[in-house]
């Protein structure tokens, strides 16, 4: 069952307590919305379009986290996520220094068809349109500098271009021409 537990003194825990193997619901039957706040500000808010938002009492799309308002501005319709903040925005991943973090892009062909990734081991960033690699971008420690990797998906071939230092094969900087 459903225990409502209030601890003594004006500082005491209050909790919703629920045994068994049921599910906890909360229901709000019309078109209102569930919210839950802290400090008397929305710290999460379930509207009636399932929309959920964290630190926002409106969300605007699926899921729309809010550190600070961007201005008068709504997400994109087709947007699932969104995240906002009245200065910088980042979205962090975090992982070991051995493993990969990627965006994947996938359709109903192929889940993985194309990607952002960098490999904390190799300590390099690719990209992958169509499953083929056709950029990659790495830190060439030996040389003290940064190298440029342009797949010809047509001819398979790789082609180099190192910036910051001159390239291993004569003096001076190389320019790489795509042709057409």
């Amino acid at each position: 069952g459903l225990r409502v537990i209030r601890n003594n003194g004006a500082n005491g825990n209050s909790t919703f307590a629920h045994r068994g193997t049921g599910t906890l619901l909360l229901n709000a039957q019309d078109a209102g919305y569930i919210q839950l706040k802290t400090n008397n500000t929305t710290a999460l808010t379930v509207n009636s379009s399932q929309n959920v938002g964290i630190g926002i009492a409106t969300p605007d799309t699926n899921l729309h986290v809010w550190n600070g308002s961007a201005g008068s501005v709504s997400a994109f319709s087709n947007s699932v996520m969104t995240l906002e903040n009245s200065t910088h925005c980042y979205l962090q991943m975090l992982v070991p220094n051995n493993s990969l973090e990627a965006i994947l892009f996938g359709d109903v062909d192929d889940n993985n068809v194309g990607s952002l990734t960098y490999d904390h081991s190799a300590k390099d960033l690719t990209l992958i349109v169509e499953t083929t690699e056709v950029l990659q971008l790495d830190a060439d420690t030996t040389a003290g500098n940064t190298r440029l990797l342009i797949y010809d998906v047509d001819n398979a071939t790789l082609e180099r271009v190192s910036v910051g230092a001159a390239d291993s094969g004569g003096a001076g900087y190389k320019l790489l021409r795509i042709p057409n």
